[in-house]
C-alpha cells in the first residue's frame, strides 16, 4: 500500500489553463502569449525577405530604404522576445505599427513616393531606423529604473469557469454600456433627456469608447482562453452592433479600437494570433473601404465629416454601402462615381495606400533638404500641458489638433486656419519629431522618451492585475499607443489622458459593483499559485 509521500504528484496546471484568469497579471500574461510575439517576428522577416526580393526585380532603389527600416524593427522584436520578466508588451506592438506604416509604402511602391527624390526617402528611412534603435534603448534604460509592485485596487477573486464567466461578464456589461451610448446619440434619445448635454459630449464620449475597448479587450481575453465560454455569441452581437454604429459616418477609422482590442484580446488568450478573426475583418475593412468615397460625397455635410443619419435610415445607408463596394470591386475601380474631392484627405486611396506615414516624413525631411524649413523647436509640445484642462473649466483652450494645425501651416500643407478647421491633415509621432528638431534630433529624443516610457510602463505593469483599476489605465495605455500612428503628440496625449481618467473612474465603479477583490490572503494565495505555473 502506497503512503502518502509515495504518491505521484498532481501534474502540473498548464499555464493555458483558463483557471484564475481574474488574478492574472501583466507578467503572466506576457508570458503566456510570448510565443505569438515570437510568431510575429518569424513572420516580419518571412514578410521581409519576400518584399526585398520582390523590390530587387521591381523598384531596386527601395531595397536599401527597405532593410534600413526592417532591419532595426527586428532587430528590437528579436531582443524583447529573447529577454524575461515582461509586462504590458508597448514596445513590441509599437515597433510592428511602425515597421508596418512606414515600410509598407516601400513594400507596394505607393504612388505618394513617385515625385519624392531617393535622396529623401533614403533619409527618412534613416530617421525611421534611428527612431527604432532610440526606442529600443530607451527601452531597456526604463525598464531598468524602477520596481515591480503589485496592483491595489483589485476587482473580485475568482477561480476556474467562475473567473471565465466573470470575465466575460464584465466584458459585456462595458460593451452595453458603449453600445447604449451610441443608440442614444443616433436616436436623439440622449438630447432628449440630458438638455445642454452638448457641452459634456466629448467626455461621455471618451467614456463610451474606453468602455467598449476594454469591454472587447476583457472579452477578447476570455473568448480565447476559451472558445466555448457561454454567452460568447452575446459578445460577438455586441460586437458587430457597436462596429455598425461607429463607421455609420462612413469612418471605418471609427471602429479601429474596438477591433485592435478585440484582436489583442484574442492573442493575449489564445496564445497566438486569431487569424480567423483578422482575416474576417480585413475581408469587411477591405470590402467596405471600396465604396465609401462614393457614400462620403452623397452623404457628408459641408461642415463636418459626418453622415448625421438617425438609426432608422442606417439599414438602407448599409446596403447602399455594400452595393457601392460591390460595383468598385466587381467594375472600373476609377469610375463607377468615385469622384473624389481632392479636399478631403484620404479620397481615392484603397486600403494599404492608407497605412502611410513614410510620405508624411519623406514630406517633412523634403522641406528641411530643399526648401530651406526651420525647426519649431519644440513648439507644438509647449501646446500640451493646457490641453489638459476640462473644457468645462476652460471654455477658450487651444483645440486639441492645434499642434497638427502649427504643422501644417508651418511647413506649408494648408496655408490658412480655415483649411485646418475644415480638413485634418494627419502627421504622425515621427514626423511631428522630425518637424520640431530635424532629421536627425527628432528621432532621437522621440526615441529615447517614448522608449524609456514604454520600458518604465512594462516593469510598473509586470505584477498589476489585468483586472484591477490599474490594469484597466495600463490597458488603455496599450490600447492608445497601438492606435496611434498618425496622431500627433497633442492629440495621442490627450487621447490617452482621456482614456485613462475614464479607465480609472470606470474601475472604481465596477470595483465598488463586483466587490473590492476579496481577502489579502486568498489574494496572496492567487497570485503565488499563478507564479508557479507561470512559464
Amino acid at each position: 500500500m502506497s503512503t502518502p509521500s509515495s504518491m505521484p504528484a498532481a501534474p502540473a496546471q498548464k499555464p493555458h489553463t483558463q483557471s484564475g484568469i481574474l488574478e492574472i497579471d501583466y507578467g503572466i500574461l506576457s508570458s503566456r502569449s510570448a510565443k505569438a510575439f515570437q510568431a510575429s517576428v518569424i513572420a516580419l522577416l518571412v514578410l521581409g525577405v519576400a518584399a526585398a526580393t520582390r523590390l530587387i526585380v521591381t523598384k531596386p532603389d527601395f531595397v536599401l530604404p527597405f532593410l534600413i527600416i526592417a532591419a532595426p524593427a527586428l532587430a528590437a522584436l528579436y531582443l524583447w522576445t529573447s529577454t524575461r520578466n515582461h509586462g504590458l508588451p508597448l514596445l513590441p506592438i509599437f515597433i510592428l505599427q511602425q515597421a508596418l506604416v512606414y515600410g509598407l509604402p516601400l513594400m507596394i511602391d505607393h504612388p505618394g513616393l513617385k515625385f519624392v527624390k531617393l535622396e529623401v526617402i533614403q533619409t527618412s528611412a534613416l530617421g525611421v531606423g534611428l527612431f527604432i534603435l532610440c526606442c529600443l534603448g530607451g527601452w531597456f534604460l526604463g525598464k531598468s529604473s524602477v520596481s515591480a509592485r503589485p496592483s491595489r485596487y483589485d476587482l473580485i477573486v475568482s477561480s476556474g469557469k467562475q473567473a471565465l464567466d466573470r470575465c466575460l461578464g464584465i466584458s459585456l456589461s462595458l460593451l452595453t454600456i458603449c453600445l447604449c451610448f451610441h443608440l442614444s446619440v443616433r436616436t436623439g434619445f440622449i438630447y432628449e433627456i440630458l438638455p445642454g448635454i452638448e457641452r459634456f459630449y466629448s467626455v461621455m464620449r471618451t467614456f463610451a469608447n474606453a468602455s467598449g475597448a476594454l469591454g472587447a479587450l476583457f472579452g477578447g481575453l476570455a473568448i480565447g482562453s476559451k472558445p466555448s465560454v457561454a454567452r460568447a455569441w452575446i459578445f460577438w452581437i455586441l460586437f458587430a452592433s457597436i462596429f455598425l454604429l461607429s463607421v455609420a459616418d462612413v469612418l471605418l477609422s471609427g471602429a479601429a479600437g474596438l477591433v485592435l482590442s478585440t484582436a489583442i484580446g484574442l492573442t493575449l488568450g489564445k496564445q497566438k494570433a486569431p487569424l480567423k478573426f483578422l482575416l474576417m475583418t480585413f475581408a469587411v475593412v477591405g470590402f467596405l473601404n471600396q465604396g465609401k468615397f462614393t457614400l462620403r460625397e452623397k452623404y457628408w455635410s459641408d461642415d463636418s465629416n459626418t453622415t448625421r443619419m438617425t438609426l432608422t435610415e442606417l439599414p438602407s445607408l448599409y446596403m447602399e454601402w455594400a452595393d457601392a463596394s460591390l460595383a468598385a470591386f466587381l467594375g472600373d475601380k476609377v469610375s463607377s462615381g468615385l469622384a473624389k474631392d481632392s479636399d478631403k484627405e484620404g479620397d481615392g486611396q484603397s486600403f494599404l495606400e492608407r497605412v502611410n506615414n513614410l510620405q508624411n516624413m519623406t514630406y517633412v525631411v523634403e522641406c528641411f533638404k530643399e526648401r530651406g524649413a526651420k525647426p519649431m523647436m519644440g513648439e507644438t509640445y509647449a501646446l500640451i500641458p493646457p490641453l489638459f484642462v476640462p473644457r468645462i473649466l476652460w471654455k477658450d483652450k487651444p483645440r486639441t489638433h492645434e499642434g497638427q494645425v502649427r504643422l501644417n501651416l508651418h511647413f506649408g500643407r494648408q496655408s490658412t486656419v480655415e483649411q485646418t478647421e475644415k480638413t485634418y491633415v494627419a502627421w504622425g509621432l515621427l514626423p511631428e519629431a522630425v518637424g520640431n528638431f530635424g532629421p536627425t534630433g527628432g528621432p532621437v529624443i522621440l526615441g529615447l522618451a517614448l522608449g524609456t516610457a514604454m520600458g518604465w510602463l512594462e516593469t510598473v505593469s509586470r505584477r498589476k492585475r489585468v483586472f484591477s483599476v490599474e490594469g484597466m489605465a495600463l490597458a488603455g495605455a496599450l490600447l492608445l499607443t497601438a492606435t496611434s500612428y498618425e496622431q500627433v503628440a497633442s492629440v495621442f496625449l490627450t487621447a490617452l489622458f482621456q482614456f485613462v481618467m475614464a479607465a480609472v473612474v470606470g474601475g472604481s465603479l465596477l470595483r465598488m459593483w463586483a466587490g473590492e477583490g476579496g481577502g489579502s490572503r486568498a489574494k496572496k494565495a492567487g497570485s503565488q499559485s499563478f507564479r508557479r505555473i507561470a512559464p
